[in-house]
């Protein structure tokens, strides 16, 4: 059910605001697809997980991995990256990707790049012949890596060895795309420079925390899940969400099998047969569904039909969304959730 929740809300969600933008009522079939698609999903968060969990020792400095470099050199890195920017037009089989180039100073080194550091579009001046803009995804990857290149002088070896940055987004409406282009995109340049944290224990549901800034209840903890009402749910720093899942012992956490691990002690052990391998998952709910499914977890798909006319299934409001965070293990010493703190945040502009 996991690895489909995020499809089957797209779907729901396609469904649901199309009909809304249309002004008309749901087909027949298609309130029956939605019907089925909601039950399913939502009756799963209250399923009896499969657990296949081991305690690992841990340690916050490696968990809470954020930048060593001094602010002086990650402003100048920065600066760096916008002298040697260069933006090119990639065409690909669904499209067209904007392909950003550039690397940072000889001497700017981070064992844990790819980690502490966040490059996403902010704003897009780019322009077709006809003069309209193209609207760009935030979407894609970032590839940070090493390019060694060394220098011998006077029989004396110096390291000019750099990090190279391969940042790759999609154009949204690719029939815009009429060559040439021309215009500028803003990227949002952003380093880890710390962490928020918060433990939560059981006795803590119903209490408000603040982590990152962005406020947070505890509705409720059961089996493996936490459940969180949130400020601003659609607030992207919300996805940056963490959780530790403490064990028995201090300094322990519970983490799931690795899959191959986990495959190969399903061989031998039939409880892990159907068990899955992951980390974190997060999902949301509408607040009215999670309230019947929590109150009624053995409701039936007729009776959930009649608790909730299509009319209400068209008018949800996903503004009343709860979110809910999945690990591999049970929930009992509590969890520690923490989010990044990105100490910069910067831009840069790039010409095309």
């Amino acid at each position: 059910m996991k690895s489909r929740n995020i499809i089957m809300i797209i779907i729901c969600i396609f469904f649901l605001s199309h009909s809304y933008a249309q002004k008309k009522e749901m087909t027949e079939e298609e309130s029956e697809f939605v019907y089925h698609l909601l039950y399913d999903m939502n009756k799963g968060i209250f399923e009896k997980p499969i657990y296949a969990f081991k305690t690992e020792k841990f340690d916050l400095d490696k968990k809470f991995i954020k930048s060593k470099s001094s602010l002086n050199d990650i402003l100048s890195s920065i600066d760096s990256l916008e002298e040697n920017a260069r933006i090119s037009l990639e065409k690909v089989r669904y499209g067209y990707n904007i392909i950003l180039e550039t690397k940072f100073p000889s001497y700017f080194h981070e064992d844990e790049v790819n980690s502490i550091i966040s490059l996403n579009v902010k704003e897009s001046g780019l322009r077709n012949n006809s003069n309209e803009l193209l609207e760009i995804m935030n979407g894609g990857g970032t590839s940070i890596n090493t390019v060694l290149n060394y220098r011998y002088e006077d029989g004396k070896e110096t390291d000019l060895s750099y990090l190279s940055v391969h940042r790759q987004t999609q154009v949204k409406n690719s029939d815009s795309v009429i060559e040439p282009i021309s215009g500028y995109l803003l990227y949002s340049v952003k380093f880890v420079t710390d962490y928020s944290f918060k433990r939560i224990l059981i006795k803590d549901i119903g209490s408000s925390f603040t982590l990152n800034n962005t406020k947070y209840l505890v509705r409720d903890i059961f089996e493996n899940k936490i459940v969180l009402e949130v400020d601003s749910l659609y607030n992207n720093e919300t996805a940056d969400i963490q959780l530790i899942n403490l064990g028995d012992e201090n300094g322990t956490e519970l983490v799931s099998y690795p899959y191959f691990e986990l495959v190969k002690l399903a061989e031998t052990d039939e409880k892990y047969k159907n068990a899955k391998s992951f980390s974190l998952l997060k999902m949301t709910i509408e607040k009215s569904m999670y309230n019947l499914f929590k109150s009624q977890p053995d409701i039936t798909l007729e009776e959930f039909k009649e608790k909730f006319s299509k009319e209400e299934l068209r008018n949800q409001d996903m503004t009343k969304e709860l979110l809910i965070l999945e690990t591999s293990a049970p929930i009992g010493k509590g969890v520690i959730l923490y989010e990044a703190i990105y100490g910069v945040d910067e831009e840069i502009r790039v010409t095309f």
